[in-house]
């Protein structure tokens, strides 16, 4: 309690001023008179303080002591003095409370898997170092990883979307925030990937290799797997890329349907693909007839032609000769020596 006293003055008549000088006013609150902040060389009196007028609003920072330094003069003008001093120091003793920290709440957003990695916040007004735990989740689970540092992991359920609503508290070391916090996890909806259909040809073997094809709205990696087949075989060579190998039965003619599907981690197409497969005929090659003339030894060399449906390789063969002799020389050029052995005239080879 600040008080001055004078033999010739009462209380209305010592007045205290505010110091100009650094340091005058409190530095960590506020000196008020009827609740109006004082400032250097404002002026109160004995009976102000007498009164309850005069009073101190501390910042709430983490400190003990404020103080104010000031001049008190009598009716006549005359200044208190403690030997050569005449500025005086009123020190404020604070009581420091210890507030209860505060939990802050929190959102984030899942993968479409529904994984989250977050962090949960809080505050303390004395500085503590807090410490987090939960205390419920409405759906899915939640692993705390680090208590202090308040880091966790969530879970929704499989093929779960929505919110996930994480209750939490926090600590100071000696009581609990006064309401838990509330974080909110959104897990997003997963739209299902694409199967696209698809088609192809096979040489004239039966034997085809393709690409099946489909796509992610969210542009998640997808993976294809084949279902079934309606004819003949067909293997999946690579799932990550699509390709696949098709063999036809023998001397199958017309369409082979694969059904196919897409997978994106989480679900699969609303409908699985269709990729046909046509096996084309095989139309034979036709032999070309051809002649020439051997030379005065008996002797020719010759080619023999034919044609075919296109890109497959052709094999020649002999299958007779009337006179003499016939060496096949290539059967994929259809190159030939024909040797008579002594015949003149035609010889006809087959």
């Amino acid at each position: 309690h600040l008080a001055a006293s004078d033999y010739e003055s009462g209380p209305a008549d010592l007045e205290y001023t505010v110091s100009p000088n650094q340091g005058g006013i409190p530095q960590l609150g506020i000196l008020r008179k009827s609740g109006v902040p004082l400032i250097p060389l404002d002026t109160f009196t004995q009976q102000d303080i007498n009164d309850g007028l005069i009073d101190y609003l501390h910042d709430g920072s983490h400190t003990t002591q404020d103080s104010f330094t000031f001049t008190v003069h009598d009716a006549e003008g005359a200044i208190a003095a403690d030997g050569q001093f005449t500025v005086f120091k009123h020190t404020f003793n604070i009581t420091l409370t210890d507030d209860p920290p505060v939990a802050t709440d929190g959102s984030g957003t899942a993968d479409i898997f529904g994984y989250f990695e977050g962090t949960f916040e809080g505050e303390d007004e004395e500085g503590a170092t807090l410490e987090f735990s939960v205390v419920s989740v409405d759906i899915g689970d939640v692993e705390l990883l680090d208590a202090v540092a308040g880091t966790f992991t969530y879970t929704a359920p499989p093929a779960y979307d929505g919110p996930g609503v994480i209750e939490f508290q926090v600590f100071d070391g000696t009581q609990f925030a006064a309401a838990p916090g509330i974080f909110t996890v959104t897990v997003p909806v997963n739209q299902p990937p694409v199967a696209v259909d698809g088609s192809g040809e096979t040489d004239i073997f039966g034997d085809y290799s393709g690409v099946l094809e489909g796509s992610d709205p969210e542009g998640q990696d997808i993976v294809f797997s084949i279902e079934s087949v309606s004819v003949g075989n067909a293997q999946i060579v690579d799932p990550a890329l699509g390709t696949f190998d098709y063999s036809a039965p023998a001397l199958f003619v017309g369409q082979a349907l694969i059904e196919f599907q897409v997978f994106d981690g989480v679900q699969f197409a609303a409908a699985p693909g269709t990729f046909t497969v046509t096996v084309p005929a095989n139309v034979p090659p036709v032999a070309v007839d051809g002649s020439g003339d051997a030379n005065f030894d008996g002797e020719f060399e010759g080619t023999f032609e034919a044609t075919g449906q296109g890109g497959e390789t052709l094999t020649f063969s002999v299958v007779s000769v009337d006179f003499g002799s016939v060496d096949l020389l290539d059967d994929i050029t259809g190159e030939f020596l024909y040797t008579a052995n002594g015949h003149i005239g035609d010889a006809v080879i087959e």
